[in-house]
């Protein structure tokens, strides 16, 4: 709460205007409990990473997306145990678009195409920097191969005013690997594209408890017989919005092979009187 804070008050940009109830309700919708498995976008510099670090308590795994640079400022100021950090496994985004991963260079073998060189010829300073080299290669394939593994548990988006693409491509590829009765959460700082999305997903069938939840926290200054809300110049009325839905499967489509039986049924028998 302190950190999430002092985030608002230096940068409320870079942090998306993420205040400390806005991150807490995210926790409860997306229900980030200990040994689960979540999706996630921040765009928050790793707020939100960290904040659902500390609440797995080294048990369960986050899949942290990204597109170019992957700020882990939170992640280092909260001074977390290693089990915490362990937990969070960062990939591009590229990568899971991509129908061949392991051509890309942020999966490529560091050695893959280059003569062999023995041993000696090496100094131990560059040896050293191959075997780091290649243990964060292994350590990158592994994260990928974790997140194939199986559907996860939860889905959570959040993005700033300059990222909607990355949003949305992030959503749709979250949503595929969703598990069925999963959450999904998605923070925006406006109205009109939450709006949006809201409607399309009750249009589309496939979530069930669709809300679109605004907070209207505020800090009073209490006095005797003049209490009274703090007012400021850059505070702001609406400061975000929340949607969350669960996710569900649609059997519309089994309908028909399910009916077969009952129209192939010979004619009901006609009780006497």
């Amino acid at each position: 709460m302190e950190l999430c804070e002092t985030y608002m008050k230096q940068s409320r940009n870079k942090v998306c205007g993420l205040r400390f109830d806005y991150l807490s309700s995210l926790l409860c919708h997306a229900d980030v409990r200990s040994g689960a498995r979540y999706f996630l976008l921040d765009c928050a510099a790793g707020l939100v990473t960290g904040a659902m670090a500390q609440q797995l308590a080294g048990c369960g795994e986050i899949f942290r997306v990204f597109r170019g640079g992957c700020p882990e400022k939170a992640l280092a100021e909260l001074d977390m145990v290693e089990a915490d950090r362990k937990t969070v496994r960062q990939l591009p985004l590229e990568v899971l678009l991509s129908a061949d991963p392991l051509s890309l260079e942020w999966l490529k073998d560091p050695f893959e195409g280059q003569p062999a060189v023995p041993d000696a010829e090496i100094e131990a300073q560059m040896a050293l920097r191959y075997e780091a080299r290649l243990n964060r290669t292994k350590q990158r394939r592994a994260d990928l191969e974790a997140l194939k593994a199986r559907p996860v548990d939860g889905l959570i988006i959040v993005a700033g005013d300059e990222d909607p693409d990355l949003a949305s491509e992030a959503l749709q590829t979250g949503l595929a690997m969703l598990i069925p009765g999963g959450r999904v959460v998605v923070y925006g700082q406006h109205l009109q594209p939450v709006a949006a999305l809201q409607g399309s997903w009750r249009a589309s069938g496939q979530f069930v408890d669709v809300r679109l939840e605004q907070l209207f926290t505020r800090e009073y200054q209490v006095l005797p017989q003049r209490t009274h809300p703090h007012m400021a110049a850059e505070s702001q009325l609406c400061e975000g919005y929340i949607l969350s839905a669960s996710k569900v499967v649609d059997h519309s489509s089994d309908a028909p092979d399910r009916a077969e039986p009952v129209e192939q049924a010979g004619p009901r028998k006609r009780r006497r009187p």
